[in-house]
C-alpha cells in the first residue's frame, strides 16, 4: 500500500509535535521520527485523523511508530523487507 499524498496526520502533528512525522517528497513516504515525544493526548488527536487508523503510540518511549515501507531500501533500489522475504512472492 503506497503511503498519503496528503497525510492529515502530519498536519494534526505539525500542530502538536513539530517533526514528529516527515514527509518525503520524492517517494512520499510517510516517516514517523520516534525521538519526538507525544502526549498521550496529542497523540489520540493524530491517531483519530487519520483514516487508515495507522500511528501506533511506544508508552516507553512517548513517540510514534508505524510500517516505514523499509524507506532506507527503496531509496537505495532494494525491496522492501517485507517482499523480499515473502512466502507467497506478493
Amino acid at each position: 500500500m503506497p503511503h498519503c499524498l496528503y497525510p492529515l496526520c502530519k498536519e494534526a502533528a505539525d500542530r502538536k509535535a513539530k517533526g514528529a512525522i516527515l514527509h518525503d517528497a520524492r517517494t512520499r513516504a510517510v516517516l514517523f521520527n520516534p525521538s519526538v515525544k507525544v502526549s498521550p493526548e496529542d497523540f489520540k488527536e493524530i491517531r483519530e485523523i487519520c483514516p487508515f487508523d495507522i500511528p501506533r503510540y511506544d508508552e516507553k518511549t512517548g513517540g510514534m511508530a508505524k510500517c516505514t515501507m523499509c524507506f532506507d531500501r527503496v531509496g537505495e533500489g532494494m525491496l522492501p523487507a517485507c517482499v523480499k522475504t515473502c512466502p507467497t512472492g506478493r
